[in-house]
């Protein structure tokens, strides 16, 4: 039983590990993304810059570019926000895995006690007994 209880413990410790490489993934992946979006933003900002220098006069033609500008910044906001949603649902679906996982070894342990237990009051009984046999016997003999 101990040999399964080691068994578990490694798959545990191979299954954590790998986990754990997931999320570091997510996490490389989110920070590239996130990188990507500050290039951007900081070229958006250039362009709003470019465009507040240019003056009124350009400002009717200009006006359509910042439309535009605004409405490709909101659409990355919404995308980035969705992004976030996605990585806080899958680190909540890993949360709920691992308790679940802790669960289930708590309870292989609890029933791996309990036959423990079970197997340890057995043998007591049966020795008992067969102490009071033996001494019966030897009351008989005498």
């Amino acid at each position: 039983m101990a040999e399964a209880g080691a068994g578990i413990g490694e798959d545990l410790d191979d299954l954590a590990d790998l986990l754990d490489a997931w999320a570091r993934q997510w996490e490389k992946e989110f920070e590239l993304f996130s990188s990507a979006e500050t290039d951007y933003l900081a070229r958006v900002a250039d362009r709003v810059r470019l465009f507040a220098e240019r003056g009124i006069e350009r400002a009717s033609s200009d006006g359509r570019m910042m439309a535009a500008l605004l409405e490709e910044s909101d659409a990355r906001a919404q995308m980035i926000g969705q992004r976030a949603r996605q990585l806080s649902e899958v680190r909540r679906q890993q949360e709920v895995e691992d308790i679940d996982s802790k669960a289930g070894l708590t309870r292989y342990h609890t029933y791996h006690t309990a036959l423990e237990e079970t197997e340890e009051v057995l043998r007591n009984i049966s020795e008992r007994k067969d102490a009071e046999r033996r001494e019966r016997e030897e009351k008989f003999r005498e």
